[in-house]
């Protein structure tokens, strides 16, 4: 359902929320079989979008910029998630209209679904 990108960066929030104290980017890496640069990438997107925060030091990493219930599926998606095109075609136009009611109600469900809810199932 989701583009990659997308998958990647819940598996990222998912794996800094369910360890306690700074994460090392590298051990995300490891735990979900991602390669290290396109998880520094996704790291550096989700900062950005104000979900992640670094910690400097030895002891650093990351950590979530805000509780697990104020986060939503829909921030994580849209930090890393390229908006609908629409269609070039005027007439595509009947099609682009429904495609837009389809993604209106799939980030409406999205922004109620919190990163809390996907932690505890």
């Amino acid at each position: 359902m989701f583009p990659t990108r997308v998958h990647h960066a819940l598996l990222i929030v998912t794996d800094v929320a369910l360890h306690e104290g700074p994460v090392r980017l590298s051990e995300i890496a490891e735990r979900q079989g991602l390669h290290p640069k396109s998880i520094e990438m996704f790291a550096q997107a989700l900062r950005q979008g104000g979900l992640l925060s670094s910690v400097r030091g030895c002891r650093g990493g990351y950590v979530l910029a805000k509780p697990a219930k104020d986060i939503t599926i829909g921030e994580i998606a849209r930090c890393l998630d390229v908006p609908y095109q629409a269609f070039d075609d005027p007439q595509d136009q009947p099609l682009e209209a429904a495609m837009e009611q389809v993604q209106a109600a799939v980030w409406k469900k999205l922004d109620k679904m919190t990163l809390a809810k996907i932690i505890k199932g």
